[in-house]
C-alpha cells in the first residue's frame, strides 16, 4: 500500500503527482478530502458526486482541509485518502476512526489491514517515533 502511495508522488510530471489531486467541485463543507476506493486503478472512470461529474481516479481536496491546525493533520488526511485510493485488490475502506478507539481496538486483523485510518496512524507513528496522538 505504501509502495503504491509512493508511486503517486514519484511521477510529478506524468499521470500522478500533483495531477492526482483536484479541488472538490462541490466545495463540500463537511469533508476534508475524498476519493474512491481503488481509484488508482480507475483509468478515467467518472461518477456523480453531489451533482458534479468527477473522475474516480483522483483525490479531491475540500475547503475544510485548510482549517486543520497543523501540517501533520493535513498530511494525516492525505495519507488516509491515499490508502483508499491505492488499496487493491482488497479495497481499503473506513471500518473505524480514531475518535472511536473502542471500535478501532475491536477490528479484526483483516479489517485493520483494510482500514484507511490505520495507514494514516502508522505513517504518523513512524514520523513521531511513538504511538502518536493525531486528532
Amino acid at each position: 500500500v505504501f509502495d503504491r502511495m509512493a508511486m503517486v508522488f514519484q511521477r510529478p510530471g506524468g499521470l500522478w503527482g500533483p495531477k492526482a489531486f483536484y479541488s472538490d467541485p462541490a466545495k463540500s463543507k463537511d469533508l476534508y478530502a475524498f476519493t474512491y476506493a481503488g481509484g488508482f486503478f480507475g483509468g478515467g472512470s467518472r461518477t456523480d458526486f453531489r451533482g458534479e461529474s468527477v473522475r474516480t481516479d483522483g483525490i479531491y481536496v475540500s475547503p475544510p482541509l485548510q482549517t486543520l491546525k497543523t501540517e501533520h493533520l493535513r498530511a494525516f488526511v492525505i495519507v488516509h485518502e491515499l490508502a483508499h485510493f491505492v488499496g487493491h485488490p482488497g479495497l481499503i475502506l473506513d471500518h473505524g476512526y480514531n475518535d472511536n478507539p473502542e471500535k478501532m481496538n475491536k477490528l479484526s486483523p483483516w479489517h485493520r489491514l483494510h482500514n484507511a485510518e490505520n495507514y494514516a496512524n502508522f505513517a504518523a507513528e513512524a514520523i513521531k517515533g511513538h504511538n502518536a496522538e493525531i486528532v
